[in-house]
């Protein structure tokens, strides 16, 4: 039979309503260089900044089905915030990525690293992945590796209706996380407070926003080299 660890995301800061969904402004945001003939980097930074918005809406949107018990209206809503909370997260280091490396992205019109995920292979960091989670995600890795989890469980996982409980006296986020759903492997339910996730995500964003302003050169790399 396969094991089943529960993984639950705290903070360290206890959370109330209403949660509330820090907003960055594009111009505190990463900005990925313009790439001529593709797309303006700044248009990439304020779709973040309108994503960030919508996720606030989204927010008090479950907390208002939640009190008043739409159980469905209240995990489709859920959904929508986390996969929304993904794609936040994946345009910031796809926005890093672009601006470590201008110069080979707008030579080659590639980019390699188009999402957290793709910082990683076989579950490792690779060497660029390891320095941009140091450097930048870092101290919320936790919470990023949390919201991977959740998401492609959201997405994928054959299991999802079985997670359809009610009947905490505050909102939760639950999912049943196997990859690919191998279920005859080691499988994680996730159990957590929807408040603690505002908290997690909040900080990692601004983690992401105030350690982004400092990059000040773009650092090209070499003709043949290959980060991931």
């Amino acid at each position: 039979m396969s094991t089943v660890t529960e993984r639950t995301f705290y903070s360290g800061v206890d959370s109330k309503p209403p949660y509330v969904v820090e907003q960055h402004s594009a111009f505190r945001l990463p900005q990925p260089p313009r790439i001529p003939g593709l797309i303006n980097g700044m248009l990439v930074a304020v779709e973040v900044e309108n994503r960030l918005r919508h996720i606030a809406s989204l927010v008090n949107a479950a907390t208002v089905a939640y009190q008043s018990q739409q159980l469905h209206e209240y995990f489709f809503t859920v959904e929508s915030m986390l996969l929304s909370m993904r794609r936040v997260l994946d345009d910031l280091v796809m926005s890093l990525y672009c601006r470590l490396k201008e110069e080979e992205v707008v030579r080659t019109r590639r980019i390699e690293v188009d999402s957290y995920g793709a910082l990683f292979r076989s579950g490792k960091p690779t060497p660029f992945g390891a320095a941009l989670v140091a450097d930048y995600i870092h101290p919320n890795e936790e919470f990023a590796d949390v919201l991977v989890e959740l998401s492609n469980s959201y997405k994928h996982s054959y299991l999802l209706a079985e997670t359809r409980a009610w009947g905490a006296d505050f909102p939760t986020v639950l999912a049943i996380y196997a990859p690919r759903n191998d279920y005859s492997k080691p499988i994680t339910f996730h159990n957590h407070s929807l408040g603690q996730l505002i908290i997690g995500f909040n900080a990692l964003v601004a983690g992401i926003a105030q350690r982004s302003r400092k990059i000040e050169v773009p650092a090209a790399k070499e003709d043949g080299a290959h980060d991931a």
